[in-house]
């Protein structure tokens, strides 16, 4: 690995050290290639030509930033040559799209927490696809009780999913203060939501939620105490049934150490299946249920391997091992480490020194990072050729790439949010003082009985 490095220089792209504000710092890549396929010519159930879909494709992506406070001062750079692309300001609920061309990085600041999205596909930008991500809260961490959002879903569906950490009363609004829906959950329960393309919303909270859109894609799971390394993790599942063979769905968990994972069945609270994950290794799960708890005795990434655009980070001081899945079965791709401040990153066994705004490729596969400094790092992967047939044994061609995507950006300084929040143990292992005041209620009628039932026998 070393030789590679030092060899290649991961192709670093060099930036110049931006101007710096007190804000929040976000970054980002377009990737160079954003189309649909289609097939040309059927011969019976086989594929005997594709082509791309001319329709959808694209040479652009925008990256959409919405205020989760008013008067809040965003702009956007381009990277590596830092030029600025567009200043701007966005108040409470107001949304901008700022459209970048394919292949390019950027960067945006804002001086107040805001909600950032970078979005892809000629699906994406009519509402006709939704994509798979955690939503970021108006603090900028994954656990909030407030939360300002872009809807990117189909003009169909429930592709949203309310985590409840805490008992919750919930309450969503649109962009004009009226109720859209209301509902109670109870610690480690989900509710689904469907809600109106490209418009903006609010969820509003008693306890501490976590928000995902959920449709099958590639998704790095933060944890539940903050950042991406940590040891409880909630969210979305896919029964594998539902997927065809040759992209055959993944969760995979990395660690440093070596950690037995429980794996619990939100829905129905029940333990679904316990793995051990052996030290600086990565172990891969075929999860076969809708909802998830994923508790683990050491720290670990967890990953859902599908396909699409996601984002992990590590802050200062983390080490561990992140799985890249971009050049290997089933799956093609790129992925980028960011560094918003002078950062030493080691890659298994070499040292890098990175400037301020500098950006690394990734190399594809499994590998040992550790930072002194907060990193992003962004993963675009999809299907690549494969003679494996899928269900309708046709074949992914070689012109595959992406064609929609979507992701919640984090800003580089969210990733030191969170604090010693867990879940409630989902099997109920906390006995409620209702339940306790009646056991003892109980216990009192018993004795109370026995003493009687002694004295009748006496007499």
């Amino acid at each position: 690995m070393r030789r590679f490095l030092l060899l290649t220089g991961l192709l670093l792209v060099l930036g110049p050290s931006l101007p710096r504000v007190l804000g929040y710092t976000y970054y980002g890549f377009i990737p160079r290639e954003i189309w649909g396929i289609e097939a040309a010519k059927m011969a019976g159930h086989d594929v005997a030509e594709w082509r791309v879909d001319n329709r959808t494709i694209m040479t652009r992506g925008l990256v959409a930033v919405v205020g989760n406070h008013d008067d809040t001062r965003v702009k956007v750079y381009a990277l590596p040559s830092g030029g600025l692309v567009q200043e701007l300001t966005v108040n409470r609920f107001e949304k901008a799209l700022v459209p970048l061309p394919n292949g390019s990085f950027f960067k945006v600041t804002s001086d107040k927490v805001a909600s950032v999205f970078l979005i892809g596909g000629w699906g994406m930008e009519q509402g006709l696809s939704s994509p798979t991500m955690f939503l970021t809260s108006v603090d900028g961490g994954y656990a909030g009780r407030e939360f300002i959002l872009l809807a990117l879903q189909s003009q169909a569906g429930l592709p949203y999913r309310v985590y409840a950490l805490e008992d919750s009363e919930v309450t969503v609004y649109d962009a004009n203060g009226s109720q859209v829906t209301a509902f109670r959950l109870s610690a480690n329960q989900r509710r689904d939501l469907g809600l109106g393309s490209l418009r903006v919303y609010r969820l509003v909270s008693t306890g501490k939620v976590m928000l995902q859109e959920w449709t099958g894609g590639t998704c790095f799971y933060p944890s539940v105490g903050g950042g991406f390394l940590g040891r409880q993790f909630i969210g979305g599942a896919f029964p594998t049934e539902s997927w065809q063979g040759y992209m055959p769905p993944a969760y995979v968990a990395t660690g440093l150490e070596g950690s037995k994972l429980t794996i619990f069945d939100v829905e129905f609270k029940k333990k679904y299946d316990e793995k051990t994950l052996t030290a600086s290794s990565n172990l891969t799960m075929q999860i076969k249920v809708r909802d998830i708890v994923v508790e683990s005795e050491k720290p670990i990434l967890l990953m859902y391997w599908g396909g699409g655009v996601t984002y992990a980070g590590l802050k200062a001081g983390q080490e561990a091992y992140v799985y890249l899945p971009t050049k290997v079965f089933a799956t093609a791709g790129e992925a980028y480490l960011f560094a918003y401040k002078e950062t030493t990153v080691t890659v298994d066994d070499a040292a890098l020194r990175l400037a301020p705004d500098e950006v690394l490729p990734l190399p594809e596969g499994f590998h040992r990072l550790s930072t002194n400094e907060n990193v992003l790092i962004e993963l675009a992967n999809w299907a690549a050729p494969s003679e494996i047939y899928a269900g309708t044994r046709t074949r992914i061609p070689a012109i595959n790439r992406l064609s929609n995507f979507g992701a919640c950006i984090p800003s580089a300084e969210s990733l030191s949010l969170g604090g010693d929040l867990r879940l409630k143990p989902v099997l109920g292992g906390e006995i409620p003082w209702t339940y306790a005041i009646a056991g003892a209620a109980a216990a009192v009628v018993v004795a109370i009985l026995a003493v009687m039932l002694r004295r009748g026998r006496k007499a």
